[in-house]
């Protein structure tokens, strides 16, 4: 009986088994990048503090996300984030008419979070927040690139001008706070800064 099915067998199995196709997993759909509402909150003001000093006061919603430097950021998403700070300080800046050339200023920033945190550390957001969009009001940045596959192009950022540089001679802070958080968070998705300039007046000798 053995060798009757030894012999039938290999004319009903096919000659190459396969198995079936496995069906591909369907894609995750990415969440879309939140958008700043064109109706979130934009304010200029300028007045005099209690010294007598111009003073200008910019509110405006935070552009990107406000990522601590403390972590393990990508580079492509590093550069992203300073570019967004660095073209909306000089936006801003523009739309407010802030003067520009001055002598020294003394620079505050409020960043108000879409979340309560008891954790966060004012320092941490300097590289990635603070430090590019006080860029955004020094000088523009002009720089040939000498090697790589853009060697001889131009790398250019924006630089409204409000001083020559950011260096202590002229420019006092930048110091940060934390602010309350933001009152609507669909208006603001990645928080709200406010940004206070404070004319020092002529350098000392």
């Amino acid at each position: 009986m053995s060798s009757v099915v030894q012999q039938a067998l290999p004319g009903l199995l096919p000659p190459v088994l396969t198995l079936p196709a496995k069906r591909a997993a369907p894609r995750k759909k990415r969440r879309p990048k939140p958008t700043v509402a064109a109706t979130a909150p934009v304010e200029y003001l300028a007045d005099l503090d209690e010294h007598g000093r111009r003073r200008w006061t910019l509110r405006f919603p935070a552009p990107d996300k406000m990522l601590s430097g403390n972590g393990n950021v990508y580079w492509r998403t590093r550069h992203g984030l300073t570019t967004s700070w660095r073209e909306a300080t000089f936006v801003h800046a523009k739309a407010a008419k802030l003067p520009t050339g001055l002598t020294k200023v003394r620079l505050d920033f409020e960043l108000r979070f879409t979340s309560n945190r008891s954790d966060r550390d004012e320092a941490n957001y300097h590289p990635l927040v603070v430090k590019p969009a006080t860029d955004g009001l020094g000088a523009p940045f002009r720089q040939e690139i000498k090697r790589g596959k853009r060697a001889g192009q131009v790398s250019t950022a924006p630089g409204y001008g409000l001083i020559e540089r950011d260096t202590p001679e002229f420019l006092e802070g930048p110091y940060i706070r934390f602010g309350e958080k933001v009152a609507n968070p669909k208006l603001c998705p990645f928080g709200e800064v406010v940004l206070t300039i404070t004319e020092l007046g002529e350098v000392a000798a």
